[in-house]
């Protein structure tokens, strides 16, 4: 028998729920670090939206991979109708410089990158051992 779960998401939170609308799991709920006005699911991650941050999220788990900050960020193009998961995620927030013209804006297209490899440590010697961390 197969479990089907699904990620429901709020504008502060986010829970798992079976098809039945049950909580699947213990602690099923993840509290976003801001308010998010939008998002997007690129399996396996979960692209949460707000004005002043970008959260990027392992959605199997919603733990936060990267926040990406500015001011008046909008969602732009996530997943047209028929384009699929390779649509490019588009958005706009606001520039640093002003002119005559009015207020600037930046344009980001958010791309997958590869995780920075960590070189393993003894970990006897660790200094977070004397906090009990």
């Amino acid at each position: 028998m197969r479990l089907c779960a699904f990620t429901v998401i709020y504008d502060s939170f986010g829970c798992y729920i079976s098809k039945h609308g049950e909580p699947t799991r213990k602690h099923g709920f993840v509290r976003w670090e801001t308010s998010i006005e939008s998002f997007v699911v690129r399996e396996p991650h979960v692209i949460l939206v707000g004005a002043s941050s970008i959260e990027v999220r392992h959605t199997p788990t919603g733990r936060l991979l990267q926040v990406v900050e500015g001011r008046e960020i909008r969602l732009l193009q996530g997943l047209p109708k028929g384009t699929g998961q390779g649509a490019p995620i588009l958005v706009a927030r606001r520039g640093a410089h002003n002119d005559a013209h009015g207020m600037s804006d930046q344009l980001l297209e958010l791309v997958p990158t590869a995780p920075l490899e960590v070189p393993s440590l003894d970990e006897s010697g660790l200094i977070w051992e004397e906090w009990g961390v």
